[in-house]
């Protein structure tokens, strides 16, 4: 159970409404999850879905890089509820069942694509170091240009704030949803 009832539709002030139908109107979903309780507090979680949007939908890194940090900031966090939401799209965007199984079980996966590897090193000695390698930092720099080691930096962020607000909240799982994640 939530720690901090999610914000139902039904009983949602008019401004939780307004936000929450922006939220989730944009995914086609029903209200749950973080989003929902961040709806206590209306313009946060207005603000904090266009900086979700604009780093997942907008910006210059490709997809399966963001999706291969936001995965990875989800496991680093243990965040169960944000990491079932980042398997799917990150198979979706072609990281391979073997990367996503190694991130979970928290070993070194087997990269076919130097672009995955350098993500994972960068973003893995930027969790584990709290700071990167110039070798590492430049190896990548050179992949995806100044800006997008700005734009994953803050995916990495985003997500690493979503995991606490997960770890922190315990939002609930749909019905018939088991929690992934033992740790």
């Amino acid at each position: 159970m939530a720690r901090i009832r999610p914000v139902d539709r039904d009983e949602a002030t008019d401004e939780q409404r307004r936000v929450g139908d922006i939220i989730f109107g944009s995914r086609n979903e029903e209200y749950g999850g973080p989003s929902a309780i961040l709806l206590h507090i209306p313009e946060l979680a207005e603000r904090f879905d266009r900086l979700r949007n604009y780093l997942v939908r907008e910006q210059a890194l490709p997809n399966h890089l963001v999706q291969l940090a936001s995965l990875m900031a989800a496991r680093f966090w243990s965040a169960r509820y944000a990491w079932w939401k980042r398997v799917q799209p990150c198979l979706d965007a072609g990281i391979p069942q073997e990367v996503v199984d190694a991130v979970r079980d928290r070993r070194r996966p087997d990269f076919a694509a130097a672009d995955h590897e350098a993500v994972y090193d960068y973003i893995t000695e930027l969790f584990e170091d709290r700071m990167v390698s110039d070798a590492t930092h430049a190896r990548l720099q050179q992949l995806i240009g100044a800006e997008g080691l700005i734009e994953l930096v803050l995916v990495v962020g985003f997500y690493s704030m979503l995991g606490l607000v997960c770890d922190a909240f315990e939002p609930d799982f749909p019905p018939g949803v088991t929690p992934p994640l033992g740790d």
